[in-house]
């Protein structure tokens, strides 16, 4: 059977050089255009490129489009690994994964940076009694 989560990937760029995405083909500084392959590159290539990484990544794709939004719930016990990976190849991008499983409650965020994470679960936490507030 399985535990089934939604997931949702975001991702902030910290550092400038990580938009520099590496390329396997020798660049000339300042070019938009790869002369070899014809590839875009700068700032508008990382999100290309994480999508490509997303799409290369069968539990991940099967989890996410390539622009991080939900495609279904899914079973992804390795997430964590799939996600230092992935931040490991985008130095300098902070990367924030959303799942909300299938129990009530069950909603977190895990932010992954440079192959290192940190995992936070959602408090769910009441006001209590208080009398002012009767109407």
């Amino acid at each position: 059977m399985g535990y089934y989560t939604r997931y949702n990937l975001k991702w902030t760029v910290l550092d400038e050089n990580a938009l520099r995405v590496k390329h396997e083909h020798e660049t000339v500084d300042g070019a938009s255009f790869c002369h070899v392959c014809g590839a875009a590159l700068g700032a508008n290539d990382i999100s290309v490129a994480i999508g490509e990484f997303i799409l290369g990544n069968e539990q991940m794709n099967y989890a996410m489009d390539k622009h991080g939004n939900s495609v279904e719930r899914t079973k992804w016990y390795e997430h964590a690994d799939d996600m230092k990976e992935m931040s490991l190849a985008f130095p300098g991008v902070l990367f924030t994964l959303s799942g909300e499983g299938e129990d009530a409650g069950d909603i977190w965020k895990e932010y992954y940076l440079d192959g290192k994470y940190q995992a936070d679960k959602a408090v769910l936490r009441f006001d209590g009694f208080n009398k002012d507030k009767l109407r």
